[in-house]
């Protein structure tokens, strides 16, 4: 689960946590609560969680060992300080049910193990989260909220901060694309999209089987007679195709991340007109505080230079909802023609997502279709905007159907249920985990430092004022559909007790609702100036990502170059036009993920990589390709390998 997110996951922990605490400190000075005994008690509270690693640790040595104070005893104070400081601000009416909540959540926490670092981070979500819910019955005003949260789509008054975000998001994917990740692909589950892209970027939906197929297999790449295609679902390829008919696929990871930060933009504004004001100006930092949280999050930049589709994925589930929220706004205004744009954005995005993904579109699309049909049930949406909705979606579905087909053979079988056919061992079972093992779909540690200074408390504690607002439609999409998300990847056995790639990558899609929530928290807070409280939030989000990125963006840099070292040994060497074969031994993974090489029947591969071959295999590469030399890598220098005749 650690790696390769990072090599020092501990400092990559500790950090997001001790950023987590000045961020809340910086909340609770900045808007206080009444009676200030419970706001410190909450603050106190706070403080135990984020460090009650250390504090336990810092108790045993302070009496010896004497006394093993655990981390489980530290949580357990600061849940009864958060119990206390509810009760205050309740004048003890809520005190019996709280107390039942908290016991309950001791009696079975206890029953989790090897989960440490999770119970801590889900410890510190209960302060920011009471806080959230005390601070909007207190502070908010009827007068504050507006009744509409944001300009409608394609009327919006923040096109230049739209352009602008889009822009750096843009900026920084390409750079983290160029040099974080050298400009290439760290497994076979990328190159999958990429063989697959290259394809569809020569206006063909499948490749050819090569000859020698052993010594050119890939992971994730199938075939059915002659033709050959990557397991995956084609719309993240179609998606690139554009980008790979010019030679520029690296920059497809970063436009989508351009797509997304604007999508959040619009969620935020959203927000935080809600619970602010409909000022400009609070719309202006609601956008702002949700976009750039999202662009300067650790692994989203380091998925965002990748070729994964995950970013992608929550770009299109934002502009789903942002497009069935501006629907209802639209047909509440009687602009059928609006109404009818922001259906077709809607209906575009949910298509594309069941072209890309369909358990995302199933579990993220579910809440915004049940949206939708009581808006048009309660008469706030026109019916006819679920029929312009429902026809992109239904020729994307179509789309996924035809080209299935043209590549499996068969109707109605997507090339992901070939699966077991070349790997015997990926099924996909499900079953319920038991409690020590959610961690490795629910990641409440790894998430806290990946996405930081996304963190799912301060996204949580935002979203829950939103409950009384107006936008109360935003939670219900986003909570809905993180949870259904979390409960099926949670439910499939295949990856416990193991991960790798950038970060908690299934997962991703819960980083726009703690965006969005983020908003919501912060721009009460940003609006009101307070010095100390504004400095500490700020203070805190700087401290997360400059303290974060060291312990995680080297390692990953050192990764891909180990990845590409076949292809850079023979640019060094200036090679061309030859074949490598890539032995035991030189390479981070197995033989199939060596293999990266593009549709040799369209494509002129300068150099072509075999993966472990006998010899057989390796008579037959000479026969079919006499006029190529063959090289085989040695160990190198670092991350280097060298090239030897074969």
């Amino acid at each position: 689960m650690n790696s390769p997110y990072s090599n020092q996951p501990d400092q990559a922990f500790a950090a997001a946590q001790l950023a987590l605490g000045l961020v809340t400190t910086g909340v609770f000075l900045a808007r206080p609560l009444r009676p200030r005994m419970a706001q410190w008690g909450l603050l106190v509270a706070q403080w135990l969680a984020v460090e009650a690693m250390d504090v336990a640790g810092f108790f045993r040595a302070m009496t010896h060992g004497s006394h093993q104070m655990a981390t489980f005893d530290v949580l357990a104070v600061s849940r009864v300080l958060v119990v206390i400081s509810a009760a205050l601000m309740g004048r003890l009416r809520l005190l019996p049910w709280v107390a039942l909540a908290f016991g309950f959540l001791t009696w079975t926490t206890r029953s989790i193990t090897d989960s440490e670092w999770e119970l801590t981070a889900l410890h510190a979500m209960f302060a920011p989260c009471t806080y959230a819910l005390f601070a909007t019955h207190q502070w908010r005003r009827p007068s504050e909220v507006s009744s509409l949260a944001a300009p409608a789509l394609g009327r919006s008054p923040f096109r230049v901060d739209d352009a602008a975000l889009a822009i750096l998001a843009i900026v920084v994917g390409t750079l983290v694309a160029a040099f974080v990740l050298d400009g290439t692909v760290d497994s076979s589950d990328e190159w999958g999209y990429t063989y697959q892209a290259a394809v569809f970027a020569k206006g063909r939906v499948y490749g050819k089987v090569p000859p020698c197929l052993d010594a050119f297999r890939n992971f994730w790449i199938f075939w059915k007679d002659d033709r050959m295609f990557a397991q995956y679902q084609p719309g993240w390829p179609l998606f690139m195709a554009p980008f790979f008919w010019v030679r520029a696929e690296v920059l497809a990871g970063p436009v989508s991340f351009g797509l997304l930060a604007v999508a959040v933009a619009r969620l935020g504004r959203r927000a935080s007109a809600a619970v602010a004001d409909s000022s400009v100006r609070a719309q202006r930092i609601g956008g702002l505080v949700a976009a750039l949280s999202v662009i300067f999050a650790n692994t989203m930049m380091i998925n965002a230079g990748s070729r994964f589709p995950h970013v992608f994925v929550c770009a299109l589930w934002a502009w789903a909802m942002e497009g069935a929220c501006s629907a209802q706004d639209a047909s509440s205004a009687g602009d059928p023609k609006r109404v009818r744009h922001a259906a077709l954005v809607a209906g575009l995005a949910l298509g594309f997502l069941g072209l890309t993904r369909g358990v995302e579109l199933a579990t993220l699309g579910l809440p915004i279709g049940l949206f939708s049909l009581q808006a048009v049930l309660r008469k706030k949406l026109r019916p006819m905007a679920l029929v312009w909705a429902a026809l992109p979606v239904a020729l994307c579905l179509a789309l996924l159907l035809v080209l299935s087909r043209l590549q499996v053979g068969r109707w109605f079988v997507l090339p992901y249920q070939l699966t077991e056919e070349f790997h015997a061992w990926a099924k996909m079972k499900t079953s319920a985990p038991p409690l020590n093992m959610v961690k490795w779909h629910v990641p409440m540690a790894t998430g806290a430092y990946s996405w930081w200074p996304l963190a799912p408390s301060l996204g949580l504690a935002g979203l829950l004022p939103l409950l009384r607002s107006p936008e109360r439609r935003l939670p219900f999409m986003l909570v809905l559909g993180s949870l259904l998300l979390l409960v099926y990847y949670a439910s499939i056995e295949f990856g416990r007790g193991w991960d790798f790639g950038f970060g908690p990558r299934y997962q991703m899609p819960v980083i726009v609702p703690m965006a969005v929530g983020a908003s919501a928290l912060f721009t009460p807070i940003f609006l009101r100036t307070q010095r100390v409280g504004v400095g500490l939030v700020l203070a805190g989000m700087a401290y997360g990502v400059l303290r974060i990125l060291p312990v995680t963006f080297p390692h990953n840099h050192d990764l891909l170059l180990r990845n590409d070292a076949p292809v850079r040994a023979a640019r060094a060497a200036g090679l061309h036009h030859v074949i490598v074969k890539v032995t035991a031994g030189t390479w981070v993974y197995g033989p199939m993920d060596a293999t990266r090489n593009l549709p040799i029947e369209l494509y002129d591969n300068d150099v072509l990589l075999l993966g472990a071959s006998g010899p057989q295999s390796l008579q037959c590469v000479r026969s079919h390709f006499p006029d190529r030399p063959i090289y085989k890598t040695a160990p190198g220098p670092g991350t280097d390998l060298t090239l030897t005749p074969e």
